[in-house]
């Protein structure tokens, strides 16, 4: 009877189960390092994009704010035009506002300072906030992951050390990482 070469039937089942388990581990280190090194290798080459996208997206928000102000404002002095030409008598008294006059017959009484509500020069109380900055306090906000992506185009040799590390990882998961054929007798 010819010699057969040892098979996998001559082996104990103890030894078919661990080189199963340690097939499967091998493959999901294996897999979990190749995935690990692409996302090493998209932050190191999406971070300029995405650190001038959230910038654009910055001056945008601002951008916004000072439109939705100016058309606010723009509004505004339509109706004090609109309301100067039809209204004579709104034009006579916005006229003696704005020249502190008053006619003789007129007496002013005055109030004490704390029954007096502040009116700044832009039309707003004092104290309030315009429309828009609160708005602009809230979405000031970057993700948190920005900082680390700005700190990473800053130093160029921390992302091509990241590179270098991520071609080691995956040179020595292509050589050792692999799952074993045949368990070691």
């Amino acid at each position: 009877m010819p010699d057969l070469p040892p098979s996998s039937a001559s082996r104990s089942q103890d030894d078919n189960w661990a080189h199963l388990a340690l097939a499967g581990w091998a493959s999901v280190l294996f897999w979990i390092c190749l995935f690990g090194c692409g996302g090493v290798y998209a932050v190191v080459y999406l971070a300029p994009k995405l650190v001038l996208n959230s910038d654009l997206r910055g001056i945008e928000r601002v951008n916004h704010q000072r439109l939705l102000t100016w058309q606010t404002e723009t509004t505004r002095l339509q109706r004090l035009a609109d309301a100067c030409e039809r209204d004579p008598a709104f034009a006579r008294e916005l006229a003696r506002q704005a020249f502190d006059f008053r006619p003789a017959e007129e007496e002013a009484i005055p109030l004490p300072p704390h029954l007096t509500v502040p009116v700044l020069a832009g039309g707003g109380v004092a104290g309030m906030p315009r429309p828009g900055e609160a708005d602009a306090a809230t979405n000031a906000a970057e993700p948190w992951f920005l900082p680390l992506l700005r700190w990473t185009i800053r130093h160029p040799a921390v992302s091509q050390g990241l590179l270098g590390l991520s071609g080691l990882v995956t040179i020595l998961a292509f050589t050792f990482l692999q799952a074993p054929t045949e368990p070691a007798d």
